[in-house]
């Protein structure tokens, strides 16, 4: 599996360049948002034993409803963020991908993101360091 887009080869710069933009737009708006309200709504709650701030959930719920339809509507019609095949800005958007369904939060209305978690859980390479489920996190094995 090559895990660049190959448009010319890996160093193309318009290729790293659209990497680095999706990453950055990643971590400067959908992470934060969507990072925010699985803190606030999952960890505090089941990891830490503290209630979330509500008011810092209601802020992330909305930063989220701002900036997830900026990414279903990029994904439509693709497979991953940037050409054909998977690069590091798929592997910065997807790493909390395992929070979509227990976070509270209304995903019907964006499917192609949806889709696009159900493609990162099916690679294999991601499945095999994938918790067994959501209250194995953060948690030493037994």
């Amino acid at each position: 599996m090559k895990l660049y887009n190959v448009i010319g080869s890996p160093n193309c710069r318009k290729v790293r360049a659209d990497i680095v933009r999706w990453q950055c737009w990643e971590l400067a708006h959908f992470n934060k948002a969507f990072g925010a309200l699985a803190f606030e709504a999952v960890a505090k709650p089941n990891f830490l034993k503290q209630g979330g701030d509500k008011e810092i959930i209601r802020l992330a719920q909305h930063d989220l409803a701002r900036f997830a339809p900026v990414l279903d509507a990029h994904m439509k019609g693709r497979q991953y963020l940037v050409g054909d095949s998977i690069t590091l800005a798929d592997y910065s958007m997807i790493h909390i991908e395992n929070f979509q369904a227990a976070v509270p939060f209304d995903w019907k209305p964006f499917a192609n993101i949806s889709a696009y978690f159900e493609r990162g859980r099916a690679l294999p390479h991601w499945a095999r360091t994938a918790p067994a489920d959501l209250a194995a996190v953060g948690k030493k094995p037994a």
